[in-house]
């Protein structure tokens, strides 16, 4: 139990971390897409530089086109930042010393609830605006299948709270 501790610890922070870049370089893009700073039109105007902060080297690569923007590069990225915070709060629950908690549950039933119902509902939406690649699906049925997945956990823990209520025991 201590070795399984210590991987969702470690997987946990890694996935903050990945969560926190994600969010920094949304962040980022958006100052840049708002204020015009940082951000160089090339290719007769067709495309985009987001530039790295404080230099002359491209960072971001962008087709100069609104739905494109909005659909393929910030709802993901943003979305992404969401789901990597929700997975390292997810694996947070398993090094706990008490698993079996309505707390516990919670974290879970937001990752699985996020999981089967934003990716679909944002690939539908951005289905009307830009072209969805192959890749896309198949992301969509990743994400579906770890929301599944993950329903099933949290059903787990919601019976090993209820036997915990009912027994009173320590699990």
């Amino acid at each position: 139990m201590i070795s399984s501790r210590m991987i969702s610890k470690l997987v946990a922070f890694l996935f903050l971390l990945l969560g926190g870049a994600y969010g920094l370089v949304s962040i980022y893009a958006l100052v840049c897409l708002f204020t015009g700073w940082n951000v160089v039109p090339f290719g007769e105007g067709k495309q985009l530089n987001i530039l790295y902060p404080f230099s002359a080297k491209p960072f971001l690569i962008l087709d100069n086109n609104g739905p494109y923007i909005v659909f393929s590069f910030l709802l993901p990225f943003l979305l992404y930042a969401v789901f990597f915070f929700l997975t390292a709060s997810m694996f947070r629950v398993f090094k706990r010393s008490r698993l079996f908690t309505a707390p516990n549950h919670l974290q879970l039933k937001r990752f699985y609830v996020f999981n089967l119902l934003v990716p679909p509902l944002s690939v539908a939406v951005a289905f009307f605006f830009v072209e969805i690649e192959f890749i896309i699906a198949i992301l969509l049925v990743l994400h579906l299948i770890m929301g599944i997945f993950v329903w099933f956990v949290a059903a787990i823990f919601k019976q090993g709270i209820q036997l915990q209520n009912e027994q009173d025991l320590f699990i």
